[in-house]
């Protein structure tokens, strides 16, 4: 993961976990989508680690097929969010 999302316009993610990071995603405007088939500026992807999550903006398209690795079994989303280039870092 080459970016994290850790906050979104309205402050800090607070919590962790999956659900809260996905609701706080949501909250601000993202719009949860099918996995990509081709790559477009807002691309996010959240994966669940057990204890905490990540959300990563996918900068390019090769990175959003490194997201997309069939052999991992985590529960993950994808979602389409404008403002993830300037918020993530």
């Amino acid at each position: 993961m080459g970016y994290y999302l850790n906050q979104t316009r309205k402050g800090p993610i607070e919590r962790p976990d999956f659900a809260s990071r996905c609701k706080a995603l949501m909250e601000d405007g993202a719009t949860e989508i099918d996995t990509p088939k081709e790559w477009k500026e807002g691309l996010v992807f959240v994966v669940n680690n057990g204890g905490f999550s990540a959300a990563a903006y996918c900068y390019s398209e090769n990175e959003m097929f490194v997201f997309q690795n069939m052999n991992d079994t985590r529960n993950k989303k994808w979602f389409y969010y404008e403002q993830a280039k300037e918020l993530a870092d």
